[in-house]
């Protein structure tokens, strides 16, 4: 018999700060909630958020939910930081602002905006699966219950 496999979050390499994102939505086209936590090296919270964004899809829903903590990120007190990482449990959406040929036409509204981001800078983003990326996960599924928004920065 085979052991599940566990994974947990994996801390940014020295010198990066790493902000991992989720959505969350009813049903395949429904209400949508987006989440994040920006962390350093040692785990602390910078900012955490949960964001109505209405009803879309889930692949539309991960990819503003990125394209939000990018914007988050640029207008934080942590923005001068030259490395950062940014983590989704969704690998199409990473494959598509890696490589913007393989996203869909229909998607280039979305996908551009991520890509310009990343741009020039020496941030990264990365695949990680939903149980390592759980502090996210929550903040967008706590979000579909909530009547208003939730950011969080902690003092610098």
């Amino acid at each position: 018999m085979k052991s599940a496999s566990c994974f947990t979050w994996v801390p940014p390499p020295q010198g990066y700060l790493k902000f991992n994102t989720d959505s969350a939505i009813l049903g395949s086209f429904g209400q949508a909630e987006i989440g994040g936590c920006l962390r350093n090296e040692p785990g602390k919270s910078l900012i955490t958020f949960s964001k109505d964004i209405g009803v879309t899809d889930p692949t539309s829903a991960e990819l503003q939910a990125i394209y939000e903590v990018c914007r988050m990120f640029c207008s934080s007190p942590w923005s001068n930081a030259e490395k950062f990482i940014v983590e989704s449990d969704c690998k199409l959406i990473v494959d598509w602002i890696s490589k913007p040929c393989l996203a869909p036409r229909s998607f280039l509204p979305l996908v551009a905006p991520c890509v310009t981001f990343f741009a020039g800078r020496t941030w990264k983003i990365q695949y990680a699966p939903r149980t390592s990326n759980s502090v996210a996960d929550n903040l967008a599924k706590s979000g579909i219950s909530m009547d208003v928004d939730y950011v969080e920065f902690a003092t610098t």
